[in-house]
């Protein structure tokens, strides 16, 4: 099963990673622009697609061109600089003024068109952090407002298709851009241009990317969300989805930015504070997810210091403007990168101890921790491959979906090997134990685990543990053994009751008032029948349920142990049957410990019941029995 679990994600990662590397590769060489001028004359966009506004572009710093209203400009402004595009202008020195991100200015290429008296699309994607787009003097696009401070600016980098018409072959382009929130100004990102029906399917496939992303990782994040709350509360299932829910969130933040499209009042600061903190708290939820999972491999100092660093991070950002955290940035992903290498390395020795899962892990956080340094390279402006961390997370998904795969696979195989060891008994041991145990409780436990696989599978799990140490209790003593330690029968029936609990719910509660050393040998399988006996005959009959208690206390001369439930009752005259053996529905169990008893101790059962008031069975167990001594286990 783990082999071809393994063989089904290496396919999967495969082709995931050939479809990205397809995705951002391109054979086709494409023109530059050159000295502000892009020719496209012996282009065809039928044939070869969409192209790139790449290159060298005029650049007019703290020169706003083509404005309907006049602002100040500086005799010195007018001069004309050539930087390239994709690229943020804080890479160039203009004008000796230094490297800044902070500013205004204009961009301006000319773009000699094939076939243009065609509708042409231009897809303009993030600018830093305002700006205003002319094509041939006509104002096309505004995001934000453009100004020339901090006070006359207001920022928006949502991304935008505008469809035009040129007059003739060679059309201007004018981008005013000004910059006083982000460290980053300028065109950070790529234009496109191509016909109106290639450029919107380009923005359709990837708004498709980012919903069936966003969806499925909360979908996971959700799932993992509900198997916290309802079934065994395993930190590390509530840290993966908290992870989940912080990616999910970034995945609206960056790319198309659908979340400042579904909430058009939310701020620019507001978003990139939300786009900060997922990036921030999300590598500190993903590192604690790891170490709830391996925390022997991992060290417990690094793993405070990592809350401590990714804490203070991400408080600065919530209480400084953007101008001051996005300065940050650069010294949190070389941490990251850290970070990165030395969960690799955690899960390296875990895989190498063979810790359940780890080599999964360690190929889906591969992948995952690989997309992460993609993202940082991209956004550090080294390379420009696009954001590729919530594909990286998806394939980690997929893993964990593998995980949980194996674990239900693992739990059906369990639950048949059990079935079939139930079936191959010895039948001498199977008469002994049919006074205390009926075949429709196990076919019922089965049952429930298997429901429970499908719904629950933490709770399943857990399940399976109780009923492994219900059949222990059961049929794990030696038949040469009369006596065991209190506590393990206590432990027997704690795991009976577990099982009933799980298929009763609220019809059944279930208390223990233990103040006595559970260390007192006892005969085998004295409790679990008188137990069972309240549940059945007891609490089951009554519409509305009950409660069993289970008590031990240490007196003077024994010590007393009390099966009570306020169940429906008995007559005295059913409690005499019931000892007698005459209610053979439910007396044989009790007859069996009634008469265990009487032979070890000469004393047996005492039961106190009332028809609608309850039952009280009461197991007095000497101090100091010559007998108890004498065949210890």
């Amino acid at each position: 099963m783990k082999k071809k679990a393994r063989s089904i994600f290496t396919f999967f990662v495969i082709l995931v990673w050939t479809l990205m590397i397809g995705g951002c590769s391109d054979t086709i060489e494409k023109p530059k622009a050159v000295n502000g001028v892009l020719d496209l004359s012996q282009w065809s966009f039928e044939e070869k697609g969409p192209v790139e506004l790449d290159g060298e572009w005029e650049f007019y710093w703290e020169q706003l061109l083509m404005t309907e209203e006049p602002r100040p400009v500086q005799e010195e402004s007018l001069d004309k600089a050539y930087i390239p595009v994709p690229q943020t202008w804080n890479t160039h020195e203009i004008r000796g003024k230094g490297k800044t991100g902070y500013g205004y200015g204009s961009y301006r290429l000319q773009v000699i068109l094939p076939d243009y008296e065609k509708v042409h699309a231009l897809r303009v994607s993030s600018i830093a952090t305002s700006h205003e787009v002319w094509i041939d003097g006509k104002l096309v696009s505004v995001r934000g407002k453009v100004g020339v401070d901090q006070n006359t600016t207001h920022s928006n980098v949502r991304p935008n298709i505008i469809y035009f018409s040129a007059d003739q072959p060679k059309i201007e382009i004018i981008i005013q851009v000004s910059n006083f929130m982000h460290k980053k100004g300028g065109i950070w990102q790529s234009l496109l241009i191509g016909s109106n029906e290639q450029v919107r399917k380009i923005y359709d496939f990837s708004a498709f990317l980012d919903v069936a992303l966003f969806g499925s990782i909360f979908i996971m994040a959700f799932y993992h969300l509900a198997l916290y709350i309802l079934g065994k509360k395993d930190p590390s299932t509530l840290y993966f989805s908290i992870f989940c829910f912080l990616i999910g969130l970034r995945i609206l933040l960056v790319g198309e930015k659908f979340l400042q499209q579904f909430v058009p009042g939310l701020s620019q600061e507001i978003a990139f504070k939300l786009e900060y903190l997922t990036f921030y708290l999300g590598m500190v939820v993903f590192y604690m997810f790891i170490y709830a999972l391996f925390p022997k491999e991992m060290s417990t100092k690094g793993y405070r210091g990592v809350i401590v660093i990714g804490g203070i991070y991400s408080a600065i950002v919530c209480i400084t403007p953007a101008s001051i955290y996005t300065h940050m940035l650069s010294s949190f992903q070389i941490l990251s990168v850290i970070f990165c290498i030395y969960i690799l390395y955690v899960l390296s020795v875990a895989a190498f101890r063979r810790r359940e899962g780890a080599g999964m892990i360690l190929t889906g956080s591969v992948v995952f921790i690989a997309t992460v340094i993609n993202d940082i390279f991209y956004y550090s402006e080294m390379i420009f491959t696009g954001n590729l961390i919530a594909f990286g997370l998806f394939v980690f998904i997929f893993v964990q979906s593998i995980i949980v795969s194996v674990r239900f696979s693992k739990a059906f195989t369990t639950i048949e090997q059990m079935s079939e060891k139930l079936l191959s008994m010895d039948r001498l041991e199977m008469q002994f134990l049919q006074a205390q145990i009926k075949p429709h409780f196990l076919y019922n436990t089965l049952n429930t685990i298997m429901a429970f696989c499908r719904t629950d599978p933490e709770k399943a799990w857990e399940l399976l543990d109780e009923f492994s140490n219900y059949l222990r209790g059961k049929f794990g003593f030696k038949s040469t053994s009369r006596y065991i330690t209190l506590e393990k029968e206590l432990n027997f029936v704690s795991s009976y009751l577990a099982i009933e609990k799980a298929r009763f719910d609220e019809r059944l509660n279930v208390e223990y008032d233990i103040r006595s050393d559970t260390a007192v040998l006892v005969p085998p399988l004295i409790l679990q029948p008188i137990v069972e006996n309240a549940v059945r005959h007891g609490i089951y009959p009554k519409k509305e349920g009950g409660t069993v208690t289970v008590s031990v206390e240490k007196q003077t001369e024994a010590v007393r142990i009390q099966i009570a439930d306020n169940g429906v009752g008995m007559t005295q005259q059913q409690i005499k049957d019931l000892l007698k053996g005459k209610k053979s529905q439910q007396g044989i169990g009790l007859l069996n410990v009634h008469t265990r008893l009487k032979a070890n101790y000469n004393q047996g059962l005492e039961i106190q019941s009332e028809p609608g008031q309850g039952t009280k069975v009461t197991i007095m167990i000497p101090h100091g029995n010559p007998a108890a001594e004498t065949m210890k286990e």
